[in-house]
């Protein structure tokens, strides 16, 4: 595992320009694929916070640079992805993006950096956060809608589903907000941002928490309806918003029940609905690692290790986006996406073949790194 880190974690410090520009998929360099030279700004701030875990905070606050210079004059929001110019390559609004900036930033006071310039980012952050709540936030049920391009789990909806992804980071975002508040804002911001974080937390156990499972819902539509299938999102909110652990044991429970694959005879679970168990998403084993430790689950900690050191290995060092284990299902999209990249052919069909696609993809490399930490305890 220390391989598999340490390779993962140069990849991130390689990806980031002197600007801060943060190529968040590579491209043919070294051993790391790429869909495009594009600096996704959600994806940068994960591996800005894991660049500032690891001891390179410096590095962090470029990118968090870049994000809030990468804003056009007069906007309000985040954009999705923009290029080397900082022009806007993918227009869409995600409410959760700017919730990983500001946990970045927390990251970046706390291993040392520049206290001065953190002061004047937590400054900019701030009116972001105040805009985001008065604009995407429904107080009919004390949560935000997810804007309008949802990829968590929902094939890019533009439906402004209220979901448990977004409004966890957004309740981290502003108790992290509060926090900094201590050093760099005032006693009211530390107040306002608090009573924030708590609204959401009454939202997200009031409409978002199934009482008779137990478990975290993906999301609940504007009108309060919708039901929707459990998979990881059930599992991912607990990187930004565990009151109690029960609620995700219970949910890493169901899927290990429903969505296992056999790997060389250890059985992981895709993290997936029913379809869609043809796939396992890095970022979802990272967060399941930390998990079963947190739950002191030693043999399903135990079997996450395994399948990762017998699965990883092209290449070896680099953590993946996807591990494919069967042919996917026939659909327009999936049929695509398998011609546009030449990928990758499925562990049933080749077990030692190339069946992880993308290594070196920022946000799961960054969401491992950050994730192993936490399973280690640091």
């Amino acid at each position: 595992m220390k391989r598999l880190f340490d390779g993962t974690l140069q990849t991130l410090n390689d990806r980031v320009l002197d600007t801060g520009f943060c190529h968040t998929s590579f491209g043919e360099i070294g051993n790391v694929r790429c869909y495009g030279d594009c600096h996704y700004l959600r994806d940068a701030a994960e591996c800005a916070r894991a660049l500032a875990l690891t001891g390179n905070p410096e590095k962090a606050l470029r990118i968090l640079q870049f994000n809030l210079e990468s804003v056009p004059a007069g906007r309000r929001y985040f954009p999705h992805a923009v290029a080397q110019d900082r022009s806007i390559i993918h227009d869409n609004i995600q409410t959760d993006t700017l919730a990983h900036s500001v946990l970045a930033l927390e990251a970046c006071g706390n291993a040392g950096a520049d206290g001065e310039k953190i002061s004047d980012l937590y400054r900019q952050m701030v009116s972001y956060a105040r805009f985001l709540r008065e604009d995407r936030f429904h107080a009919e049920y004390d949560l935000f809608d997810s804007g309008n391009y949802n990829e968590q789990g929902f094939d890019g909806s533009r439906e402004p589903l209220l979901d448990i992804f977004s409004n966890a980071s957004c309740f981290a975002m502003y108790e992290a907000l509060a926090r900094m508040a201590v050093r760099y804002g005032n006693v009211s911001e530390k107040e306002e941002f608090g009573q924030y974080a708590c609204q959401l937390a009454s939202g997200i156990e009031k409409h978002l928490r199934d009482p008779e499972k137990n478990i975290y819902r993906p999301a609940i539509r504007p009108d309060g309806g919708g039901d929707f299938p459990l998979n990881w999102l059930s599992l991912y909110p607990v990187r930004w918003y565990a009151p109690d652990l029960e609620p995700y044991s219970n949910a890493l429970d169901l899927l290990w029940e429903s969505s296992c694959n056999d790997w060389y005879g250890i059985r992981i679970p895709s993290c997936e609905p029913a379809g869609m168990t043809f796939r396992t998403m890095g970022k979802a084993v990272a967060v399941m690692l930390s998990l079963t430790a947190r739950l002191g689950q030693t043999e399903r900690f135990g079997q996450l290790l395994e399948f990762i050191e017998k699965t990883v290995r092209k290449p070896d060092n680099v953590w993946p986006e996807y591990w494919f284990h069967h042919e996917p299902p026939e659909n327009e999209y999936l049929r695509w996406f398998f011609n546009e990249y030449k990928v990758w052919t499925p562990f049933s069909a080749d077990p030692e073949g190339d069946y992880t696609v993308d290594s070196g993809n920022c946000e799961q490399s960054a969401v491992f790194i950050i994730e192993y930490l936490a399973a280690k305890g640091d």
